[in-house]
């Protein structure tokens, strides 16, 4: 077997499951058409994709490209555009981290995106908020960042109520009532006895892998 191609059609004859939207493709051109007739395709298929595998087909040259790391160089993942939706913002929480480090995160009325139901959205801090512009009550644009993580991407101001409120980190953990300082873009609680930094803490501790 001197390509890949070969290895998959060697597989389908000894009974194996093979991918059928596979394709060997003689150039770039016909990899980029490939990649746009695949996701159109994506919303049928009876699993969830993200993007196509794009590999050398030369075995030989597969070899001789090398690893960097873990990941060879003869191999790339070719990722879709983010899937979108709109919602709207519930409301703005604040989630205390293992470190004492403070988290708005977006109360969004339940939304499909990318294959599963998102109901909340990570702010990272006040300054991002801000510099979105994200009030409760808007309208806006979410996405999963890397087909993961559920983000806002944007807010439509054009269909801002009136009734919207800007959000500004509390001055005192929403915990346990500590005091909360700014350092750079986080805010902090410095309580050491804040029940939400011990929660956390166990939970990394026990973590799978940590």
């Amino acid at each position: 077997l001197t390509t890949h191609q070969e290895e998959h059609q060697l597989a389908r004859i000894l009974g194996l499951k093979v991918n059928p939207l596979d394709r060997a493709c003689r150039n770039l051109q016909e990899v980029l058409q490939y990649h746009q007739e695949t996701e159109k395709k994506r919303q049928k298929l009876p699993y969830w994709i993200d993007g196509i595998v794009v590999s050398v087909n030369s075995r030989e040259l597969f070899t001789r490209l090398g690893v960097v790391g873990k990941a060879p160089r003869g191999v790339i993942a070719y990722k879709f555009a983010p899937e979108e939706a709109t919602t709207v913002v519930e409301d703005i929480i604040v989630q205390v981290g293992r470190t004492g480090a403070l988290t708005p995160v977006a109360v969004l009325q339940p939304t499909l995106v990318a294959g599963s139901t998102i109901s909340r959205a990570t702010l990272h801090n006040e300054d991002e908020v801000h510099r979105k512009d994200v009030r409760i009550s808007d309208t806006v644009v979410i996405h999963k960042a890397g087909d993961v993580i559920p983000e806002v991407e944007n807010v439509l101001k054009n269909l801002r109520p009136r009734q919207a409120r800007e959000f500004s980190m509390p001055t005192t953990c929403p915990v346990c009532g500590g005091k909360v300082i700014k350092e750079g873009a986080i805010h902090r609680c410095i309580n050491p006895k804040c029940p939400a930094k011990d929660r956390k803490r166990i939970r990394h501790f026990v973590a799978r892998g940590s």
